[in-house]
């Protein structure tokens, strides 16, 4: 019983290092939200296929891992 919990503790060590490495150790993760909703918001948008169009393109971004999306203002 020993070996498994040891097997499983190495790779569930093994597993949080790769994901350190793959993130550069950067845990501040921005999320692109609240500029988003921040720049509905400003250019009055709320209700428009616009405002839609841009939440479902930062939808797709974060799910096929574009965490390089942001919104320069």
């Amino acid at each position: 019983m020993q070996d498994v919990y040891e097997q499983h503790k190495e790779l569930i060590l093994l597993g949080e290092r790769v994901v350190l490495a793959t993130l550069a150790f950067d845990l501040n993760v921005n999320h692109p939200y609240k500029p988003l909703v921040e720049a509905i918001k400003k250019f009055k948008v709320a209700h428009s296929a616009l405002a839609q169009v841009a939440w479902n393109f930062v939808n797709d971004g974060i799910k096929s891992g574009g965490n390089n999306l942001t919104l320069k203002g």
